[in-house]
Parts: C-alpha cells; structure tokens; sequence
C-alpha cells in the first residue's frame, strides 16, 4: 500500500521526468482537474491530466517541479506547496487571460496544488498560482 506523500512525490517525478502516462495511472477515470489554462473546458482522469501536462511542455518544455512542502488537510485532502522553474520556449495558453508568444524568459513559479487522494488515486487536482507574477516573468518588457 502506497502513502498518500509516496503518491504525490511519484506524480511530480514522474512530470520531471517526462512519464506522463505512468503519471495517468495515479489519476481515478473521473478524477477532476482544474489546472491551466483557466476558463476552459474541466479535465478529467488519466487522459486530462496527459492534456494538461504535454500543454506546459509546449510553453515550457524543460519545466521542472520541486516539491517544498505536503501539508495533509484531514484524511484525504493536501495542499503541496511547488516551486516550478521553466524557459519560456513555446506559446503560453492561460486561457482567459491571454496567450504570451515565447520570450526565453527563465520562469520560476510557486504553484500550490490540491489533491485529494482516495484508495490510492487521485480524485481532484487543483493548482494556483499567481497569474500576475507569471505574466510578468513571460511578458516582454515588464519586470517581475
């Protein structure tokens, strides 16, 4: 039996290391994600989180996440707390607020993601993370 810390721990790996479907297992089918970019269509299980992960390699296709810190918020909830750092080398989608063509920019992030984790899947994803702070590292001429 895998510990929900195990579970998460794998799932940033397994994004570092580029195994997007190896991550897809962790997902529930109907697990929902709410991840960039915003105001678009919800994903859900294994094949949106493969959707939402191969959209930030297109922006950022060196991307990597570290792991600062896994809070648990009672048995199944936890608040991870990331620190993403990535060169803007692609168009950047958030959505509703706006598409940023590539800068070169060197982009570090702090994200915050919430999972809720039951019988060994993931069965919601959140991330958020200030968009003011993100378009001022990709946005040119504007300093973060």
């Amino acid at each position: 039996m895998n510990s929900p810390e195990a579970i998460i721990r794998r799932y940033y790996d397994l994004y570092n290391r580029r195994l997007f479907q190896d991550a897809a297992a962790l997902f529930a089918p109907t697990a929902v994600m709410e991840h960039a970019p915003y105001g678009v269509k919800t994903r859900h299980g294994g094949s949106g989180y493969v959707e939402s992960a191969e959209l930030s390699m297109q922006a950022f296709p060196d991307a990597q996440v570290q792991v600062l810190a896994i809070e648990p918020h009672g048995e199944t909830m936890f608040e991870v707390d990331l620190l993403a750092t990535g060169t803007h080398l692609g168009m950047l989608d958030m959505g509703t607020y706006g598409r940023f063509e590539p800068t070169g920019a060197t982009v570090r992030l702090r994200h915050r993601e919430l999972l809720d984790i039951r019988d060994e899947k993931i069965v919601y994803a959140s991330v958020t993370f200030d968009i003011k702070e993100l378009v001022a590292q990709v946005k040119p001429g504007t300093d973060p």
